[in-house]
């Protein structure tokens, strides 16, 4: 049997084991290892002395998120409980009013004392414990104020809770006003619903100061976590750079005496080693082969594996090669000439390399060999390059016949087409078919740019890397951004470009977010405020190349949200003010119902039904009647000529004025023309509207005129033409500015008090019968003096 390499792998274990001493000399930790490590413990405490303080001051942040939510909701359970108060009148209701308000009072009391110069640390701590915070997270709760309540984010957050504070403030002070109302008369509900109303407008008030301070302190959390990572992080560097200074140094003084023999022998190694190559020596009478160690770390084996000769070295050659490479070294070395030679030597796992060998024969006087002597170098990245390069060759070779295959059938079929597929050089008609494909790029990107350029959609693209790289020239008008202000920014940069024109509230936030609203099949709309408020819709979509990886469509629909809104907004006032009536109805009918009444009792229980339900009716017919005139646009109503005197004196003919009151004065231009094209019930219901609401806002009487006169086309409208202006002027109690503002919003009534019956409808109603008649509505008046509100319509053209 042969000698393979792992017998001699064996052979060279069983002689180490045999010379290797029988005790090893335990291992002493004394001196000279505390000099080592005690750097790296200092380190090791303070840094957890660091990491302490971060965790101490990060959990007080989130105790002062888990104490806004028990202030949040202490708020809005007083605010329920104080409705409860006003509708049952009971001293349960007030009593867990006041136990529910404590709780945001609590923290008032700690607030205030905390932005002492000296403050009372009891008195902090028996706020916060009012407030439902825990004993164990008040310390770091009043720490974390006192060292960074000045500082940026949490400055804010404490401004935020000053303002809800004031807010809470003055519910207190309704809800005091309350309970003296209840107490001295519980039944007079009306007297108490503006106080109520109030209420509920500063507790509605107080739900985005609500948002706003968790916002904001999430976001100084969030920084002050990252600030004291960082503070963890340089002092983790420089405790770690000083102890590791303080190590070297102790170390090198240690090793300097070790490493002057290792160099010693290290430079032998690393001549050998840096040139690339092992030497070979064999005697040829002693059969002895020295081989350097470097051979046998290469192939995986013990330095000692050679040390049998020829045998081991045989056993490692590849099966097919070794015979030839065998044969060969003979011949060459019998004939004393010089020899290469390339062949694999197999590796302690069972894989190969190549190997280059080159030697030379040493003969005696006799002709005879006595050594041979020579290199031997690892090859292997050699010959896997001359392989690499040859399967290369092949696969670009096949790559580019394919290609031009491919450009080939990619093209249209023109002339550059058709000369790319005749021309016998490879690279030529490749050329020619890129050209042909970069004219049809062209034309599709030109066409592509078109339809961009058409739609009022915007569009902005993002590659792989999440970089912006188009935008849509709707992108621009839709956002105001310009292309350069945009292109090249990153996913992160490009959401916070854009939230900083969007409202507050109404943010974008993260792309990642439209992506997945877009997944869960929702909307993702945002706000811009700036340069003018918009309202978009976000779609995200997914792309399939690496230059388009995900597309950003933008929508304006500030129109559509402006109509939801508004049709909201109208059903919550209509519903608001249908209610009062209502609930007097269904009040008054409940006593009746529950309760036997004397008969006078009775009588007023029903007069209160009954003109409540009046009013209820009122507000019916004018809602159905508003509607009516917007759903048709005025498609149901007559265009007939006629004449607006004659209208008039009818109205008043049949207007009754109020009891005590003087009819209204007419007065008519002489010469004034007064054909218009109109409906006649439409334009009565004007001027009764306004007959009415003339009487109504001057309760301390005066007198009420109508007039008709001709006059200039006002400012409103666009086309110049001539017209009449029917003007009811009144000496009433006027309006200001901020109320005349307002007049034609439904339901809204000048006066506040509820004293003036309504519906708030009568301008509305006015305003649109107005509007289809083509003609414009303005109101002058004085607060104290009176008000002219006065009407211009088209006359009839003469044709």
């Amino acid at each position: 049997m042969g000698y393979t390499p792992e017998n001699a792998i064996n052979d060279s274990k069983q002689r180490s084991s045999a010379s290797m001493p029988a005790d090893i000399a335990p291992l002493h930790i004394g001196l000279r290892t505390l000099r080592l490590v005690w750097p790296f413990l200092l380190t090791a405490v303070l840094l957890w002395m660091v990491a302490a303080l971060s965790f101490h001051f990060v959990s007080a942040g989130r105790a002062y998120v888990g104490g806004e939510s028990l202030w949040s909701k202490g708020q809005k359970d007083a605010v329920q409980w104080l409705h409860a108060y006003h509708r049952d009148c009971r001293p349960e209701s007030f009593d867990a009013y006041r136990e529910a308000m404590a709780i945001p009072m609590g923290d008032r009391i700690a607030r205030l004392e905390l932005v002492k110069d000296e403050p009372d640390m009891q008195e902090i701590r028996r706020g916060f414990l009012q407030g439902r915070n825990q004993a164990e997270d008040i310390p770091g709760m009043v720490r974390l104020v006192r060292y960074f309540g000045n500082v940026g984010l949490l400055r804010e957050v404490l401004s935020i809770w000053e303002r809800a504070e004031d807010l809470l403030l003055q519910i207190d002070a309704l809800a005091q006003q309350l309970h003296a109302m209840v107490q001295a008369r519980c039944d007079d509900v009306q007297a108490r619903l503006p106080l109520m109303a109030e209420v509920t407008r500063l507790n509605a008030a107080l739900t985005p100061l609500q948002q706003q301070f968790s916002d904001t302190l999430g976001q100084a959390n969030r920084f002050m976590q990252q600030l004291l990572l960082g503070a963890m992080a340089v002092a983790a560097a420089v405790f770690s750079g000083v102890g590791l200074l303080l190590a070297s140094r102790g170390v090198h003084r240690e090793s300097e005496s070790e490493q002057s023999l290792v160099f010693s022998e290290q430079r032998y190694e690393l001549a050998v080693a840096g040139s690339n190559q092992a030497l070979w020596d064999y005697r040829v009478r002693q059969r002895q082969l020295f081989v350097s160690e470097v051979l046998p770390q290469w192939l995986g084996y013990e330095p000692s594996v050679f040390a049998s000769g020829i045998p081991a070295f045989e056993a490692c050659l590849h099966p097919e090669e070794r015979a030839g490479v065998m044969d060969a070294i003979w011949e060459n070395t019998l004939a004393g000439t010089p020899f290469e030679q390339d062949f694999r030597l197999r590796k302690a796992d069972g894989s190969y390399l190549w190997f280059h060998m080159a030697g030379k024969a040493f003969h005696d006087d006799k002709g005879k060999p006595t050594r041979v002597v020579g290199s031997i170098r690892d090859v292997t990245d050699r010959r896997e390059l001359q392989r690499a390069i040859q399967t290369e060759l092949q696969v670009r070779r096949a790559a580019i016949a394919s290609l031009r295959q491919t450009l080939s059938s990619m093209t249209d079929g023109g002339a550059d087409g058709m000369a790319a597929a005749r021309n016998p050089d490879d690279m030529a008609a490749i050329s020619a078919a890129i050209s042909a494909l970069a004219t049809q790029l062209r034309q599709s990107h030109e066409q592509l740019e078109a339809v961009l350029g058409l739609s009022p959609d915007g569009f902005a693209s993002f590659d792989a890397d999440g970089t912006l790289v188009y935008v849509s020239p709707a992108f621009t008008e839709l956002t105001s951004f310009t292309s350069a202000d945009v292109l090249g920014l990153s996913e992160k940069d490009f959401a916070r470009a854009l939230d900083q024109r969007c409202d507050a509230a109404h943010a974008l936030g993260s792309l990642a977010a439209v992506a997945d609203a877009e997944r869960a099949g929702q909307r993702y709309l945002i706000e811009l405020a700036t340069p003018e408020r918009k309202v978009l819709a976000l779609q995200w979509r997914e792309g399939r190349g690496a230059q388009v990886q995900s597309v950003l469509c933008l929508r304006d629909v500030t129109h559509e949200t402006e109509v939801e809104r508004l049709k909201s907004e109208f059903l919550t006032t209509a519903a608001h003010e249908l209610r009062t009536p209502m609930a007097s109805i269904f009040g008054f009918a409940e006593l009746m119902h529950t309760r036997d009444m004397p008969p006078a009792r009775r009588a007023q229980a029903l007069e209160v039904v009954y003109r409540q339900s009046r009013i209820m009716v009122s507000i019916i017919d004018d809602l159905l009647n508003l509607g009516r005139l917007e759903s048709s646009e005025g498609a149901d109503m007559e265009r007939l000529p006629l004449e607006l005197a004659q209208v008039a004196t009818e109205v008043l003919a049949g207007f009754q004025a109020p009891e005590g009151r003087t009819a209204p004065q007419w007065h008519l231009q002489p010469g004034c023309p007064s054909q218009v094209v109109g409906d006649r019930a439409h334009l009565q219901r004007v001027l009764v509207n306004l007959l009415t609401n003339a009487y109504k806002y001057s309760p301390d009487g005066g007198d009420v005129t109508v007039s008709l006169a001709p006059g200039p086309t006002p400012a409103a409208l666009d086309q110049q033409r001539p017209g009449v202006w029917l003007t009811v002027r009144d000496h009433g109690i006027g309006l200001s500015p901020e109320q005349l503002a307002r007049v034609g919003e439904r339901f809204y009534r000048a006066d506040a008090s509820g004293s003036i019956q309504g519906t708030g409808l009568g301008v509305s109603i006015v305003k649109e019968i107005v509007a289809l008649h083509q003609g414009a509505l303005e109101i002058d008046s004085v607060v104290g003096e009176g008000t002219a509100v006065r009407v211009f319509l088209p006359l009839a053209r003469a044709d």
